[in-house]
C-alpha cells in the first residue's frame, strides 16, 4: 500500500523480500500456496513470489487506492504463474463499512470515518473505500486456509489483525509478513510490540526480521521500521526447522541429479545417433572396398583374356623385360588402389573404436549416477521415516519448548519434571532451583536442564 522510501540497511544480514521468499521455500515447496496481500500497491511483493519456485495456487491482491489498483491490475492481470488470481479494490479493517483515505505521494493512509460531504475535495487526494474484515473476506471467497498473509497498510495493521480473529485463532494462517514501526512515536507504522502482543494471543511467534530501515529523513542511525515474519505454533511444530531444511536439500540434490541424468541421456542419445551414422558410413566403405576388389578382379581377368590371343600369335614367348614391365604396372596400380582402400578402412575402424570407448565411459558414468540416485532415495526414505517418528512422538517428547521467546511446560509422566531454561530474561538459576525443589519433593534425583527445542 506504499512505495518504499530510500533504504539504508543495517550492516548485519537484515534481508529483504527476496531473502524472505528463499527462507520459506523449504516449508512450502511441495504445498499449494494460498497468498493474501493486503495493501498490494503495484504488486512488487507479489512479483517476487511469482518469480520463485513456489507453486502459487491462489492469490488475492487487495488495494483500496483506485490509482494504485489500476496499475496493479494492468501489471499482473493475465499472470500465468498463479492458478487463481483475484484483484479487489477495497479495504480491510476491524469492521464492515466505509473508510476514508488520503493519498500521500506513493502512500495511502486511513484518516477518519467518511462524512457526508467528504467528496468535496478539490485536490482529489481524499477518497472513500468500502471495507470488510478479513474473516468476512475469507468467508465470501471460501478460503479455508492461508499459507501467507502479507500486510502493509501504513499504521492500520492492528485493525486488520483484529478483524482476522477467526482465522488466527484456528491457525488458519501459516505465516504473517507485516510492516511494523520500531519508534513508538512513529505514526506511519504500527509499533511492533503492539503487533507482537496481538499475534502472541493466537500463538504466533516471530520467525525472522527483514527489511530493516533507518531514519533516513532525520539522518540518524536509528532503526525506523522493519518487516516482521510471524509463524503459527502448529505450523512450526509440524515443520521442524532442521528436518525441513534437510529434506529440502535432499530434494534439491535429487533434482540436480535428475537433470544431470537427463543431460547424460540426451548426450548418450546423440552419441548413439552418431554411432549409427558412423556404422552406416563404415558399411558403405566396406561395400565400396568389396566392389573395388571385385572390379579389379574382373579387370585382371579381362587383361589375361586379352593377352591370351597375343601370346598365341607371337612366335615364341614375349621378351621377358616387356612382360615384366606390364605385369609390374598392373600390380602397382592395383596395389595403390588397395592401399587407398585399406587406409580409408583403417580410419573408419579408428573412429568406430573411439565411439565404442565413449559409449563405455558414458555407461560407467550412468552406473555411478544411478548408484548415487539410489543412495539419495534411500536417505530420503530414512529421513522421512525419522520425521514421521518425530511427529508421532512429539506429544510426549515436548517437555519445555522454547518457542519464539516463550516457555511451554508439559510433564512427561506423573513422577517426572523436566525444566527448561529460557534465555530471554536470565532466569536460568531460578528455573534450575525450581527443578531441584520439585524433584526432591517426589524423592528423585534432580535432572539437568535440557536444551530448549529449536524453533522453526
Amino acid at each position: 500500500m506504499t512505495s518504499r522510501e530510500n533504504k539504508i540497511h543495517v550492516p548485519s544480514d537484515a534481508g529483504d523480500i527476496h531473502t524472505f521468499v528463499e527462507d520459506i521455500i523449504p516449508y512450502f515447496i511441495d504445498k499449494a500456496f494460498v497468498y493474501i496481500d493486503i495493501g498490494a500497491h503495484h504488486g512488487d511483493v507479489f512479483a517476487e513470489f511469482c518469480a520463485s519456485r513456489l507453486r502459487l495456487r491462489e492469490a488475492h491482491l487487495i488495494e483500496p487506492n483506485p490509482d494504485a489498483f489500476a496499475v496493479l491490475k494492468r501489471k499482473h492481470e493475465g499472470n500465468h504463474n498463479v492458478r487463481y488470481l483475484h484483484f479487489h479494490n477495497l479495504a480491510v479493517g476491524l469492521e464492515a463499512g466505509e473508510l476514508a483515505f488520503r493519498k500521500e505521494g506513493g502512500r495511502t493512509r486511513v484518516i477518519e470515518p467518511a462524512g457526508p460531504d467528504f467528496g468535496e475535495d478539490p485536490s482529489g487526494a481524499l477518497f472513500n473505500a468500502s471495507a470488510m474484515t478479513l474473516d468476512a473476506f475469507a468467508g465470501r471467497y471460501d478460503i479455508k486456509h492461508v499459507s501467507l498473509l502479507k500486510v502493509d497498510v501504513e499504521g492500520f495493521e492492528l485493525e486488520v489483525l483484529k478483524g482476522a480473529e477467526q482465522l488466527l485463532s484456528s491457525s488458519g494462517i501459516d505465516m504473517v509478513y507485516i510492516e511494523a514501526g520500531i519508534d513508538p512515536n512513529n505514526n506511519q507504522q504500527t509499533y511492533y510490540r503492539l503487533i507482537e502482543d496481538e499475534l502472541n494471543n493466537f500463538d504466533y511467534n516471530i520467525f525472522r526480521i527483514y527489511d530493516q530501515v533507518h531514519e533516513t529523513f532525520k539522518d540518524k542511525p536509528i532503526l525506523r521500521r522493519v518487516n516482521l515474519a510471524f509463524i503459527s505454533k502448529s505450523f512450526a511444530i509440524d515443520n521442524p526447522a532442521r528436518a525441513t531444511k534437510r529434506r529440502h536439500r535432499n530434494r534439491v540434490v535429487t533434482r540436480a541429479l535428475k537433470e544431470e541424468i537427463s543431460a547424460k541421456n540426451d548426450e548418450l542419445t546423440m552419441l548413439t545417433t552418431e554411432n549409427e551414422e558412423l556404422r552406416r558410413r563404415l558399411n558403405e566403405s566396406e561395400q565400396r572396398f568389396t566392389d573395388d576388389v571385385s572390379r579389379l578382379s574382373k579387370s585382371l581377368a579381362a587383361f589375361n583374356g586379352a593377352m591370351a590371343p597375343v601370346k598365341s600369335d607371337v612366335p615364341g614367348p614375349l621378351p621377358v623385360e616387356q612382360t615384366a614391365a606390364k605385369v609390374l604396372e598392373i600390380l602397382d596400380r592395383h596395389a595403390d588402389e588397395v592401399a587407398r582402400l585399406e587406409e580409408a578402412l583403417t580410419r573408419e575402424r579408428s573412429k568406430m573404436q573411439t565411439v565404442r570407448e565413449k559409449r563405455k565411459e558414458l555407461r560407467r558414468k550412468l552406473t555411478v549416477l544411478r548408484s548415487s540416485r539410489k543412495t539419495l532415495l534411500e536417505e530420503n526414505v530414512r529421513l522421512s521415516k525419522r520425521l514421521a517418528a518425530i511427529t508421532s512422538t512429539r506429544a510426549w517428547r515436548l517437555g519445555s519448548v522454547l518457542f519464539g521467546g516463550h516457555r511451554i511446560r508439559r510433564l512427561t509422566g506423573p513422577d517426572r519434571v523436566i525444566s527448561e531454561q529460557v534465555s530471554l530474561a536470565g532466569g536460568g538459576e531460578s528455573a534450575t532451583q525450581s527443578t531441584v525443589s520439585r524433584s526432591r519433593k517426589v524423592g528423585k534425583r534432580p535432572r539437568s536442564n535440557t536444551t530448549p527445542t529449536e524453533a522453526g
